[in-house]
């Protein structure tokens, strides 16, 4: 198995935002939000569901 770098180096573009100490693609959050609005009917009903888990 290939180790990884001690130190990789992130790609950091115009499409990445700082966050901490992490580089983010910007483009990766705009489908992660895209995403979760689409499905926002199943989360809700998954909390119904699993209630304790968000209390």
């Amino acid at each position: 198995m290939k180790s990884l770098p001690k130190n990789p180096k992130p790609h950091i573009g115009e499409d990445t935002l700082p966050v901490g100490l992490f580089k983010i693609d910007k483009n990766a959050v705009e489908r992660a939000v895209k995403l979760i609005k689409e499905n926002k009917h199943l989360i809700d009903e998954y909390r119904k569901k699993e209630k304790y888990i968000f209390e």
